[in-house]
């Protein structure tokens, strides 16, 4: 069993084990800067860590705790495998509360998914997430457009509505995915269609809106994805019929 957490590197998306040398935190405040250090166990669980002050003070990880102060989280990951950093940024208010975790580089977590999804799809994909910090309505109204497009393009189905669209491809669906789908449809139908749901209040955050992307996720996985595995794999197995003369 490995000990150490992974990350995912957004670049090439390999999995890359959390030690010293792929891994380092600072924290930031108005009075001071802090580095995490390895202490005694696995890297970076919070209880084998400390961190170390820019006048070589160490301070436990519960002195973070209790800070008032504004306080930021920078996370830096280095990938042995392509060799490209990434950045990301957890902010404290002054009222203690923490924000979400901001992308910084790269400035959005979107996967490249080349030439197996279209590129129409994936621009609405990548700015769904581009956009996920700064409008998550505008971010979940992308999303909404993303399934219908993929649901479009992938399905060949085309009707007036993404309700009748949604409608249409239900028996090929299992009950929980056709129920994402319509939460997600619903959510991203109030950016989608304003002037018919100015009434409609829905509090959408930057988490709500990220699960809808992971949605979108999903079923690029299930259905783009898979679809292209399998006719590898059958032209594969062809291949090696052909190879043996049968």
């Amino acid at each position: 069993m490995n000990k150490f957490p992974k990350f995912s590197c957004p670049f090439c998306n390999s999995a890359v084990a959390l030690t010293e040398e792929t891994f380092t935190e600072y924290k930031i405040t108005h009075q001071n800067a802090y580095i995490a250090q390895q202490v005694e166990m696995a890297f970076p669980k919070v209880f084998t860590k400390k961190y170390k002050t820019i006048s070589d003070q160490t301070v436990e990880p519960t002195h973070f705790n209790k800070l008032q102060t504004p306080l930021i989280t920078i996370s830096a990951y280095k990938c042995p495998n392509c060799e490209k950093e990434t950045y990301t940024l957890i902010s404290k208010d002054n009222d203690g509360n923490y924000s979400n975790t901001i992308p910084i580089i790269p400035n959005s977590f979107a996967k490249d998914y080349g030439e197996i999804v279209p590129s129409k799809i994936q621009e609405d994909y990548r700015e769904a997430y581009a956009i996920l910090h700064l409008s998550p309505k505008a971010s979940a109204t992308l999303s909404r457009r993303c399934i219908q497009g993929m649901i479009r393009d992938y399905w060949a189905v085309t009707e007036k509505t993404l309700y009748q669209e949604i409608e249409s491809i239900k028996p090929n669906l299992t009950i929980h995915q056709n129920e994402a789908i319509d939460v997600l449809r619903k959510i991203g139908n109030i950016g989608a269609h304003p002037d018919t749901d100015i009434n409609t209040i829905i509090d959408i955050n930057p988490q709500d809106a990220e699960i809808l992307i992971k949605l979108i996720e999903y079923f690029i996985n299930e259905w783009y994805i898979a679809r292209s595995e399998h006719s590898r794999l059958l032209k594969e197995v062809k291949t090696l019929g052909e190879s043996k003369n049968l």
